[in-house]
């Protein structure tokens, strides 16, 4: 008995003009995802920027510049880090800010953890604590005077009236 012939394989021929139809699609593709990408670290920026320009924020990182604490464990000068992470909420006159921003000096680097409430339009400090990497510790700054420290009209901490 004779089997019958099984068909060629099919080959992987090109259509003319195949390979100039795919090229169409890359350009607008990568454009696509190049403005994608723009968009997105736009907004990043935006969301850090907002952040950073928070009086919370400020207040936090002036005492932090000031504190003997963190220059003895960091060294002077003490420097923001890039990518601070929280939340900040604000109605009108009250808010709430929980954030923990990165600090670096030549000693190390550390967290600062910071919490802040708003009330009848003031911000006040309820904790700040510094967290270092090497050695590992955590040192709660002045827990009293954090409760009396304000934030200036200028955005200069400045301690309680007497």
């Amino acid at each position: 008995m004779h089997k019958p012939a099984l068909p060629p394989p099919p080959t992987l021929s090109r259509e003319p003009g195949g390979d100039r139809r795919s090229r169409i699609w890359r350009r607008p593709l990568s454009l696509g995802a190049t403005l994608a990408l723009r968009c997105l670290a736009a907004f990043i920026h935006w969301i850090f920027r907002i952040i950073k320009s928070s009086e919370p924020y400020r207040l936090a990182l002036a005492l932090a510049k000031s504190d003997p604490v963190v220059a003895e464990a960091l060294g002077r000068p003490v420097r923001e880090g890039l990518f601070p992470t929280g939340s900040l909420s604000v109605s009108g006159p009250s808010g709430r800010a929980d954030f923990a921003i990165p600090l670096q000096g030549p000693k190390g680097r550390a967290l600062l953890h910071v919490r802040a409430s708003k009330t009848r339009g003031e911000w006040r400090l309820d904790s700040a604590v510094l967290e270092t990497e090497n050695p590992a510790r955590r040192v709660d700054l002045a827990p009293r005077a954090l409760a009396q420290r304000r934030l200036a009209p200028g955005g200069d901490a400045r301690p309680p009236a007497a």
